[in-house]
């Protein structure tokens, strides 16, 4: 549903932008690839030390629409959201952290955003944004893990959260043609201002949606291209 949702937007995104001129405000549809990185977790086990463990480096897709305010210069209200991606957990059975096998599970993640923003122009067309944001964001971490002191057993794993909390955002783009239609490019990075702490991790309760919270990612960084009108 996700997935149709946001193809369905960017099909639409075009023409409805193209049509924001006649408005006097300028508009951007961009499509980016971003790369975020879930954070460390606790895993407890019997009778040893608890294992930190994350999942690995994640790159996913999505769309942002921006359209200038009407009634300013500069000042930009931003749509968009980022397709489900996913990764497996990294830690293997071995002397370091004896039978515990993570690998089985895997931490998706996928996001909306609504916010506003602002726009400078260092030359001719290149833009240096700063953006505050809304993010809601989709948890889910599922699959088999394997832990001492039963390590042939797989405990299944299935729990899931929904996020929503403020970002911040530093945009640097460069369009082709400073005015009127045109490409551009450009790369950003972001970061949460709220984080959740996993709390306590105690087997089997801790893969609870606090612990779901705690590994959402606290900083993305983006490549973009798109198109402004």
């Amino acid at each position: 549903m996700k997935t149709i949702t946001l193809l369905t937007v960017a099909m639409l995104a075009t023409p409805l932008a193209a049509q924001m001129p006649d408005r006097g405000g300028e508009s951007r549809v961009q499509f980016h690839g971003e790369l975020v990185r879930p954070r460390q977790i606790l895993i407890p086990r019997s009778g040893l030390n608890d294992l930190q463990d994350q999942a690995e480096n994640q790159i996913g897709f999505g769309i942002r629409l921006l359209g200038e305010i009407p009634g300013t210069n500069n000042w930009y209200y931003t749509l968009g959201g980022k397709l489900e991606s996913s990764s497996k957990f990294a830690s293997k059975p071995s002397s370091a952290n004896s039978n515990t096998d993570t690998t089985g599970i895997k931490y998706k993640y996928s996001y909306w955003t609504v916010g506003a923003g602002y726009m400078w122009d260092l030359a001719p067309g290149l833009n240096l944004g700063a953006h505050l944001e809304i993010r809601g964001e989709s948890l889910n971490a599922s699959g088999d893990l394997y832990a001492d002191p039963f390590p042939t057993t797989a405990q299944r794993i299935d729990s899931s959260a929904t996020y929503v909390r403020p970002w911040g955002r530093l945009s640097l783009d460069y369009a082709f043609k400073a005015s009127g239609t045109s490409p551009f490019i450009g790369v950003d990075a972001a970061v949460a201002m709220l984080k959740t702490a996993q709390g306590n991790p105690l087997t089997p309760t801790y893969w609870d949606e606090k612990t779901v919270k705690s590994m959402a990612p606290q900083v993305s960084f983006s490549v973009y291209l798109g198109l402004k009108f």
